[in-house]
């Protein structure tokens, strides 16, 4: 299965030192803003169209990741070569 333009998250980080990640693809209305990624306390994913940016549920602490372990598929979705 490839990955789409619906994997394709815009990371921002906040005052606090916590990231937060918004949908490339969907936004509230045409110009309103994107869908948050958000977990609800039991660990289960919240209705974007019931985040935003500043709610303590879209906040996510950062982690490194190994380039190399990084799969070839998402050179493809970002365009790099």
């Amino acid at each position: 299965e490839k990955l789409t333009a619906e994997c394709v998250f815009r990371e921002q980080f906040e005052e606090n030192w916590y990231n937060t990640y918004a949908s490339n693809l969907y936004k509230h209305g045409e110009r309103g803003p994107h869908y948050f990624v958000a977990l609800n306390k039991d660990g289960t994913s919240r209705d974007g169209t019931r985040s935003r940016r500043h709610q303590r549920f879209t906040h996510f602490l950062p982690r490194p990741v190994d380039p190399e372990r990084v799969p070839e598929l998402y050179k493809e979705v970002l365009g790099h070569s």
